[in-house]
């Protein structure tokens, strides 16, 4: 085996300790499973064995440390748990706005400071809780600082003020400060817990040995990570291992950012009667470290292990550094092949090829001192591996990674049978294979995973063949279990996956049918007995069921419910498990065709029924920025039907509306009340009211109102979007008239021809019950300019000629563009046959040669930029047919242009998945055909042929 490259797979991992801060902290999963990577030939490692000294104390404590985790309350006391805490000391220049120097953590407690007005360089060290399931967040802080009275004033507590802005609860006194957010009830008591520590009348987190001698151990002067739930995140090991970790990082909390190398150092507190031996070490450290491990020192004592570190930054991903190049792989048997078919050279020095996380015993270099088109790289690795061809910079630490691939995802079927509890993989490869490669792992819907009971390949097979399966017993409704290679790729120690079965119910769905009503489904893998479901209509069993028509439900089974009232609630529950399941919930709603129109001269919008379901018109409700209108259907009608209309005043930038109240279902269900709520159309009024240019010499956009209405300026703002401004909105209409009037306008500066420029409608829309609504702010843009234009023309032909198509809505100069074919100018220009350009205004440009590559500039700044591009394809007709006993496709050329073959391929899909060649000819005329074979068990439904990788020639449908 080669000894792995310096720069190993550390790069891709990013697993640290501060990311399992941030997992906690916001309750998302990890993978407990991961695999240590393979010793460093460079790590050195040196153990000592020494008697425990005399238990540390609270008054080895350094004052700051004491100082702010004296207010923290421990685990214990507050009722709704935490699972560790971190520990940030800020130096002098670590009081900006930034994250980067001094962490997440430490930014959101000076952020509850700041709208104190406390001044970020008087707080000297912070720490933030990890709190468990992220139902709240604890804070403090301590400094130079006066008291920070936040809140409206709760109470005063000898010298500590507490008080609460209905978010969060504050207590401080001078120079320190807790915060807690959450529910009223948790957050007041772990404040009122915390004063009370910071009294002396109870116990802090300092109580607990771990905490104690971590902060007199570890070097206080950087972030300490101090992290209780350790089996349930992240540690490598069997549970009960560990009952609490430390880390103090030298390169900041953001080990991510760090260069060069850094001193780190742990504090690893072993369970009762639980050993942590070297192997257990290394795989601590793998999963946590971030940079690469060059040296370790160990130091065991009775009860913890004291462990430091010298790392060295990983390189970083940078793919814009390695040659721009295309690998292809083909895997065939067992054997790999990476190939270069496209781009640039590549120095074979710095490509290394990895076979399951190790330098492979076969390397580009071996062969090629450039590796270059028409290169290949042949392994044999067998039916079950993982591959990585990667490209590193070594002086500029950065890498690039050309091809990643999976070996054997293909050879295993899976099955599941809910009603047992159990999912079964089986391998089908034609290889033999070695079951230790393979490792099945269950997830259950909490995110907890383990191997627990579960019979792996490697307990039943010696050697792997095809249909050996294994078995995984107790598999719950929700839980995930995956076939994983069971190798180390160092891609945050989780393994790949080639399996994976869910362990998920039935599906069915409802939809409404417009001539059929409600129609169900059933789209399990399955075949089911139908009495397995019942269908409720509003809580009750419904006159009509699945097992009505039928004893068995196979995929894609169909009844029609007929028509059900509107508003109805429909559900179907799945009755095999031990507690009925729902699987669908449908609210019958109403199915209307309306049309919403504003008038801009008159300033009415009209709401007319053109087709659909009649409405009961009392069921129906007609808003203005989310507040019911002047004028409601029921003032006209008893049923809002087809050819009904409303017609209501409306100014301009307001959001209309009509919205059916569905009949109250008697459920206390705020969520259900919500979905009764349907709006069946909605429009905006004067949102074309705002028109727009862009003068590229001045760099300023100029933003003019068209309206016919005088409209409220205050409604909209400017967003400016770009590297010299900010992407705030600005009020630029509002600062410049109290009332807008037929051509007002604003001019935006500094517009650089890369940034945008958008016009935002603010609207104050409402929601929930016509009694109840709360109200929320939303911005709608209604214009955007982007000085660039993009995209700017298409081509298609038209009797041999070729039409060039403006695709902007902004009107520009014609000589604002060039058009040039295969580098020269054409005959007919944009501003030959316009002066000014419009959506869809046409440039005929005459017969262009096929194979010409067109090119549109824009010519308005200094350089000109490309805007469009098209290369002119041949003309030509194809003949399709496909024969489903022989599995192919056959092509005939039936007339028109020739091709080169190389410049064409054939795409079908889905049965091939990338585009195949013309075999058999150098050029391609009438008469020509070529055969492609597809696949057995699906057949394709269209044909494609492109020239040149890029331009469609023709399409055929096969599927009708």
């Amino acid at each position: 085996m080669n000894p792995p490259s310096r720069r190993q797979f550390v790069a891709g991992s990013v697993v640290t300790i501060t990311s399992i801060a941030g997992c906690l902290a916001s309750g998302s999963e990890s993978d407990p499973n991961g695999e240590s990577a393979p010793e460093n030939d460079t790590e050195t490692e040196t153990e000592t064995e020494t008697e425990s000294d005399e238990a540390a104390t609270n008054d080895d404590l350094p004052t700051e440390v004491e100082r702010v985790l004296e207010v923290i309350p421990p685990a214990s006391d507050v009722d709704a748990g935490y699972e560790g805490f971190v520990f940030t000391p800020l130096s002098d220049d670590d009081g900006d706005d930034t994250e980067t120097e001094h962490g997440v953590q430490a930014e959101q407690v000076l952020r509850q400071l700041r709208d104190g007005s406390v001044d970020p360089e008087e707080v000297t060290t912070t720490v933030t809780v990890i709190p468990d399931g992220n139902q709240y967040g604890i804070g403090a802080a301590v400094g130079s600082f006066d008291r920070v009275d936040l809140g409206a004033a709760v109470e005063e507590d000898g010298d500590w003020h507490i008080g609460d802005d209905g978010d969060r609860t504050f207590a401080s006194e001078d120079g320190r400060v807790l915060f807690a957010g959450g529910d009223d009830d948790v957050r007041s008591s772990i404040v009122e817990t915390g004063v009370d520590a910071a009294q002396g009348e109870t116990e802090s987190v300092l109580a607990a040995d771990p905490v104690v001698e971590t902060f007199t151990r570890l070097d206080t002067s950087r972030p300490i990570y101090f992290v209780t739930a350790v089996d349930e995140n992240f540690s490598p090991l069997e549970d009960g291992t560990l009952r609490a970790i430390s880390a103090g990082f030298g390169a900041g909390p953001r080990s991510m950012d760090m260069e060069g190398t850094a001193e780190n150092e742990y504090l690893l507190f072993p369970a009762t009667d639980a050993e942590l031996d070297d192997e257990a070490i290394r795989a601590i450290l793998d999963v946590i470290e971030y940079g690469e491990i060059v040296e370790r020192d160990v130091d065991r004592e009775e009860d913890v292990v004291y462990v430091e570190t010298l790392v060295e930054a990983p390189p970083e991903w940078d793919s814009d550094a390695s040659p721009d190049a295309t690998v292809h792989v083909d895997i065939d048997r067992g054997v790999v092949t990476f190939e270069h078919t496209d781009g640039e050279s590549i120095d074979s020095a710095h490509l290394e090829l990895y076979h399951d996380g190790e330098l492979a015993a076969v390397q580009p270099s071996d062969e090629y001192e450039t590796f270059d088109v028409g290169d290949t790289v042949r392994i044999d690795t067998g039916p079950l591996a993982h591959l990585e061809l990667r490209w590193v910079d070594e002086e500029a630490n950065v890498y690039d990674d050309y091809a990643s691939v999976l070996v054997g995802e293909d050879s295993f079927e899976t099955a599941s049978d809910l009603d047992e509890g159990t999912a079964q993989f089986t391998y089908t490869g034609e290889l033999e294979a070695d079951p230790e490669l393979l490792a099945v792992t269950r997830r259950r819907e909490d995110g907890t995973a383990d191997s627990d009971g579960i019979e792996q390949f490697s307990d039943a097979f010696d050697v792997l063949t095809a249909g050996d399966s294994v078995t995984v017993e107790d598999v719950e409704i929700g839980d995930r279990v995956s076939l994983e290679l069971d190798v180390n790729t160092g891609r945050n120690g989780i393994r790949p996956r080639l399996a994976t079965v869910r362990a998920s119910p039935p599906r069915v769905a409802i939809h409404s049918h417009p001539d059929d009503g409600l129609i169900g489904f059933y789209y399990g893998e399955e075949e089911r007995d139908a009495d397995e479901f019942r269908i409720l209509v509003d809580g009750e069993p419904a006159a009509f069921q699945f097992d009505d028509d039928h004893e068995t439900l196979t995929p894609r089974t169909e009844i029609e419910l007929g028509e059900v009232p509107l508003g109805s609630r429909v559900t179907v529950e799945w009755l095999e498990p031990d507690e009925p399941i729902e699987l669908e919930t449908h609210l019958v709603r109403p199915r209307v065709d309306l049309r919403m129109a504003y008038d801009d001269a008159d300033g009415t919008v009209t709401v007319e029924h053109r087709d659909g379901d009649a409405v009961d018109a009392d069921d129906l409700e007609l808003r203005i920025d989310g507040e019911p209108a002047a004028v409601q259907p029921a003032d006209e009608y008893d049923t809002f039907e087809s050819t009904d209309a409303l017609t209501v005043d409306v100014e301009p930038f307001r959001s209309v509306g009509l919205v059916w109240i569905g009949a109250d279902s008697g459920e206390d269900d705020s969520e259900h009340e919500r979905e009764r709520e349907y709006t069946l159309g909605r429009t905006v009024t004067g949102e074309d009211a705002i028109e727009g240019s862009y003068d590229v010499d001045s760099e300023e956009v100029e933003l003019v109102y068209v309206g016919a209405r005088e409209a409220d300026p205050s409604r909209i703002g400017v967003v400016h979007r770009g590297d010299r401004t900010s992407g705030e909105p600005e009020p630029l209409f509002e600062d410049a008239y109290e009332t807008l009037t037929d051509g007002d306008s604003v001019v935006v500066e500094n517009v650089g021809v890369e940034d945008r420029v958008t016009v935002l409608l603010t609207l104050d829309v409402s929601a929930g019950s016509a009694n109840d609504r709360p109200v929320t702010r939303i911005h709608r843009p209604i214009f955007r300019l982007v000085p660039e234009p993009r995209h700017a023309f298409t081509f298609d032909h038209r009797e041999n000629e070729l039409v060039a198509t403006y695709r902007q809505d902004l009107e520009r100069d014609a000589d604002e563009f060039r058009i040039l074919a295969d580098g020269e100018e054409t005959a007919v220009q944009p501003a030959d046959e316009h002066e000014t350009l419009e959506a869809d205004d046409e440039v005929a440009l005459g017969s262009i040669p096929a194979g010409t590559e067109l090119v549109v500039e824009w010519v308005a700044p200094d350089e000109p930029t490309e805007v469009s591009d098209h290369v002119v394809a041949p003309n030509a007709t194809f003949d399709v047919a496909y024969d489903a006993d022989a599995g192919s496709v056959t092509l005939e050329h039936t007339g028109g242009d020739e091709f080169d073959a190389d410049d064409l391929s054939v795409m079908v899909e889905p049965s091939i998945d990338e585009p195949t060649g013309w075999d058999g000819h150098e050029t391609i005329t009438e008469g020509d055909t070529t055969t492609i074979d597809t696949d057995e068990d699906e057949a394709p439904r269209a044909v494609y042929v492109i020239y040149r990788e890029r331009e469609l020639v023709y399409d055929e449908r096969l599927d009708g």
